[in-house]
C-alpha cells in the first residue's frame, strides 16, 4: 500500500470536488502525489468498438445550482498533450497537507454486512486493486506509454465516489472469484484556507492553459477528469451486454489489461457481473453530463495500482 490513510472527512465543505469516471488508473507516492494514467489506446479512434474521450469539465456550485463554467479541454485529444497533461497545484491548504485515501475500519467487500462500519459506502478500497490480493498479487510491470499522458494531482482525499448496484466476480471461471460492489466513480475533495487556491494546468504542445480556482464565499468548484467510452453519434459504438461471454462485450474491463505486462503463463483477469444486473443511479453526481455508454453492470471503472507509487 502506497498511499497514506485517513478515516474521517475534514468538517468543513471542500472547496473544489474532483470527479474521475472511466478508464483511470491510480498510483500515490505516499502523500505527496497521486498520478492517474488515462488509458489512451482507444483513444478517438472511430473504428474501434469501445471509442474512448479525455475530458475535462468545470462547474461552479453555488446556492444548490451548477453552472458548467468552462470545458478546460475542448479538443478532447489527448494525443495534444504533453506529459503530465494535467496538473493541480495547491497553495494554502486548510486540512490536509498532501494526498490521502479514505478507508475506516475493517473491510470486506465479499461480505458488507459482516462489518461493524458496514463498509463505508466511501471507502477507497472498493476501487479494484490491480496489485491486491483480488488480482495479481503483486507489483506489475507498467506499459507507461498506455497511461500517458497521466494527471498529477498534490493535495486531496481521495474515495470511491460511487459504487456499483450490481455485484461482480473475477474471471476465468476456473478460477473465479466474488468480489461484491465496485467502485464506478472515484472522488476527491480539496479544502482551502481563505486565500487559497489550486491551479489546473492543461498542458499541450502549443504550451499550458491555465485555470485557478480560488477560494470564494458560498462557492465551491467541481472538477470532472473523465475518460469515457462515447458513442459520438455513433449507436454501434460502446453497447454492452453484462452477460455476454466475450470480455470485449461485456464492459471495459479488458483494456486495463493493456497497461501492464503478465509473466509467461499468467491468466489474465476479467470482470464480469455475478447474479441479476441492478440499474445504477449516478444521478448522486451533484454535477452531470450523461456522456458515457457505460452502465453499473457494465461499468467504465476506474483502478488502482497499490504496490506502485507512479505509473512507470
Amino acid at each position: 500500500m502506497t498511499f497514506v490513510v485517513r478515516d474521517n472527512f475534514p468538517n468543513e465543505e471542500s472547496a473544489v470536488q474532483i470527479i474521475f469516471r472511466g478508464l483511470l488508473a491510480f498510483a500515490f507516492n505516499g502523500k505527496t502525489s497521486c498520478e492517474v494514467g488515462i488509458h489512451n489506446t482507444t483513444q478517438n479512434d472511430p473504428t474501434l468498438p469501445h471509442p474512448h474521450v479525455f475530458a475535462v469539465t468545470l462547474w461552479e456550485k453555488s446556492s444548490g445550482s451548477c453552472v458548467r463554467r468552462i470545458d478546460l479541454f475542448p479538443t478532447k485529444t489527448q494525443k495534444t498533450l504533453v506529459d503530465p497533461g494535467v496538473t493541480l497545484t495547491t497553495t494554502n491548504p486548510s486540512a490536509l497537507d498532501g494526498v490521502y485515501a479514505y478507508q475506516r475500519g475493517t473491510f470486506n467487500r465479499r461480505n458488507p454486512s459482516s462489518s461493524p462500519d458496514l463498509n463505508v459506502p466511501f471507502d477507497f478500497r472498493w476501487v479494484l486493486d490491480l496489485e491486491g490480493a483480488d488480482f495479481y498479487g503483486r507489483p506489475l510491470t507498467k506499459t507507461s506509454a498506455t497511461m500517458r499522458p497521466s494527471i498529477a494531482i498534490d493535495n486531496g482525499l481521495f474515495y470511491s465516489f460511487y459504487t456499483t448496484r450490481s455485484s461482480f466476480a473475477r474471471l476465468p471461471v476456473d478460477s473465479l472469484l466474488f468480489l461484491g460492489h465496485v467502485a464506478e466513480i472515484v472522488g476527491a475533495n480539496v479544502y482551502l484556507q481563505n486565500g487559497g487556491e489550486v491551479l489546473v494546468r492543461i498542458n499541450t504542445a502549443s504550451g499550458p492553459i491555465d485555470t485557478t480556482l480560488r477560494k470564494q464565499p458560498g462557492v465551491s468548484y467541481q472538477l470532472d477528469l473523465t475518460n469515457n467510452c462515447t458513442q459520438a453519434g455513433d449507436p454501434t459504438k460502446c453497447v454492452f451486454d453484462p452477460s455476454s461471454a466475450d470480455k470485449r462485450v461485456r464492459n471495459d474491463f479488458f483494456l486495463h489489461s493493456e497497461t501492464f505486462t503478465r509473466n509467461a503463463g499468467e491468466r489474465e483477469f476479467e470482470l464480469k457481473v455475478f447474479g441479476s444486473p441492478v440499474p445504477g443511479d449516478t444521478t448522486v453526481i451533484p454535477c452531470r453530463i450523461d456522456d458515457t455508454s457505460s452502465t453499473d453492470p457494465a461499468p467504465c471503472s476506474p483502478v488502482g495500482f497499490g504496490m506502485s507509487n507512479n505509473l512507470n
